[in-house]
Order: C-alpha cells, then structure tokens, then sequence
C-alpha cells in the first residue's frame, strides 16, 4: 500500500472534523438550534408524508459553500433559492448570509420543524 493510500482514511476523518466543526461554528455564530432529528420526532397531519419520512440531517455548510462557488462561475447569479425537506432551515439560512438571493422558500412537512425554522429565523433576523 502506498503512503497515500495509508493516509487517505486519516485526511478523510481531517476533513470531516472540519466540516462538522464548521457547522457547530455556523449554528453558534448564529444562536440557531440545527440538530438532527430522529424518524419518530417528524409529524404530520398527512399521513402520507409521515409513511416516507427518514430522520432529518442538514446539509454541511461545505457542501452548499461547493455550490454557491459553482453558481458564480456563471454570469447570471440565481434569484431564487429553494429548499425541499428543508428541515430547521439551514440550508436556507445560509443561503441567506452567502449570496444575494432576492427569494429563499424552504418547504418542510413536520410542523415542529417549521416552528424550529421559524424560531431560528427570528434569531437570524
């Protein structure tokens, strides 16, 4: 095995330490409660909805960072900004403090998830 291959694993848990410190560091900067939530604690009034949840995990903020930088490679920057299964509003949120977007929806079905994502709103201002 070469030295690249040994020391892939350990680059690998590098970056996934900063990545998940630099979520922690976004949630606190902001004051917003962002946490994952488990299958059972997604409600709804549709039981539908309720029948094809999975547990919520937001997005990393280095993965939106990865696409906002894409996004301005072209010269026409997007207006809107939408996110489905939207969670407690991170991706929103920081869609909001990164790019200039006129619009940003974030459509979720678990009321107490949108009462979390509107609780952090106030908080973001």
């Amino acid at each position: 095995m070469t030295i690249t291959g040994i020391l892939a694993p350990l680059v690998e848990s590098i970056k996934r330490r900063f990545f998940k410190w630099e979520d922690q560091f976004f949630a606190r900067r902001f004051g917003l409660e962002l946490g994952p939530v488990c299958r059972e604690d997604l409600v709804s009034d549709d039981a539908e909805s309720s029948a094809h949840a999975n547990a919520c995990q937001a997005v990393w903020c280095r993965n939106l960072r990865e696409i906002f930088k894409e996004t301005r490679k072209f010269d026409a920057i997007p207006k809107n900004f939408v996110d489905i299964g939207s969670g407690k509003g991170k991706a929103c949120f920081f869609a909001a403090t990164k790019m200039p977007f006129e619009k940003i929806i974030g459509v979720e079905f678990s009321k107490p998830l949108v009462l979390v994502a509107e609780a952090n709103a106030a908080r973001l201002g």
